[in-house]
């Protein structure tokens, strides 16, 4: 029994050693173990973002009439004087287009001397400022991308992106301040902004102290280039409309009578198109505040005048082929048909 007993104690003695030595040095010395540091991540929020997002709007035969292009802007210094003449050698304009380019720029005519004034140039004119920089410490050369108008026709129907409207619209609301919700009309620029403007990605990183990205906090939204829009206006057919009104009051819509789709839209006094936008524009949208004939009021949307004489031949035609009337038939002028407003001999029946 007793050397039975002796082998059993050796076999225990035995175990207690090996798992004495398996332990760690922590657990053999009574420390506790410590803590590993806990990793910080930062949140992040990366804009996927194009300049050009926006879409395009083109007439019927694929011409571009908007865009989103890059502008030159030069600021001319506030304070000191300006030699216009020497400014005007510098970009290629005699004087009296600087001094009506710069009045043009100005709110009102007897603005202050130090108002800000900024000019829009062509790449080439830009050139020629980036070339003399040295010579015109005073002067600033901007770039930016903005909606660009690559016709001055069809005003009305284009409109205006309401963020680069800012400007027009605090002048409108100092001229004629009952009138100015009737003059927010944005046109196919404001309509169809939501198809027009397209749509900025946005991507959610967790991002540790040496930028390594460790999973997101938020899902991410993709990209999404704008749509071009496409109208039934051709822009020729526009422009030679818009020279037949002129600075007279009046309006015209030609209308393809196949499918009445518009071919032309034309509200007079024009304007053009890129004035309400443009920031050396100021003095003239000033003038078309105050204008008596109200260019600024889209009158083929918000008017209802009875149609022109013209349309009597429309009428007349029609009835003509459903045979209504013959060629012998005759009515008398006495406003019960249409609106007659000028004195002429009665008709004879």
């Amino acid at each position: 029994m007793r050397t039975a007993f002796t082998k059993w104690e050796n076999c225990l003695l035995a175990l207690l050693v090996a798992l004495a030595a398996c332990s760690s040095p922590e657990q053999q010395t009574g420390q506790p173990p410590q803590d590993s540091e806990t990793e910080v991540y930062t949140r992040r929020r990366i804009v996927v973002a194009d300049s050009l997002i926006r879409g395009r709007v083109l007439d019927r035969n694929d011409s571009v009439l908007v865009d989103t292009r890059l502008q030159y802007l030069l600021k001319l210094p506030r304070r000191s004087p300006l030699d216009t003449l020497a400014l005007g050698l510098l970009l290629g304009w005699d004087s009296t287009t600087v001094r009506r380019r710069i009045a043009e720029a100005l709110p009102y005519p007897d603005a202050p001397a130090g108002y800000p004034v900024q000019l829009r140039l062509t790449a080439a004119e830009a050139k020629r400022v980036r070339r003399d920089s040295a010579d015109w410490p005073r002067l600033a050369l901007v770039e930016r991308h903005q909606r660009t108008y690559t016709t001055g026709a069809a005003a009305p129907v284009l409109g205006y992106l309401s963020s680069e409207a800012q400007a027009f619209y605090r002048q409108a609301k100092r001229y004629r301040r009952g009138r100015f919700y009737r003059l927010r009309n944005g046109g196919v620029e404001t309509y169809y902004n939501g198809l027009l403007q397209g749509r900025h990605g946005y991507l959610h990183p967790l991002v540790d102290a040496n930028g390594q990205t460790h999973g997101t906090w938020a899902k991410d939204t993709t990209f999404r280039q704008g749509q071009d829009l496409h109208l039934t206006i051709d822009v020729k057919l526009q422009a030679y409309a818009e020279k037949l009104l002129g600075n007279r009051r009046g309006y015209l819509v030609a209308l393809d009578p196949r499918t009445g789709e518009i071919l032309a839209y034309v509200s007079a006094p024009v304007y053009n198109a890129a004035t309400l936008t443009a920031p050396d524009q100021a003095g003239v949208r000033a003038e078309l505040l105050e204008h008596e004939d109200m260019p600024l009021l889209n009158r083929p949307a918000m008017l209802a005048n009875p149609p022109g004489s013209v349309f009597k031949l429309v009428n007349a035609a029609v009835a003509l082929q459903l045979g209504a009337i013959s060629p012998t038939t005759a009515f008398r002028c006495d406003q019960s048909l249409i609106s007659c407003v000028h004195r002429h001999p009665p008709a004879k029946t």
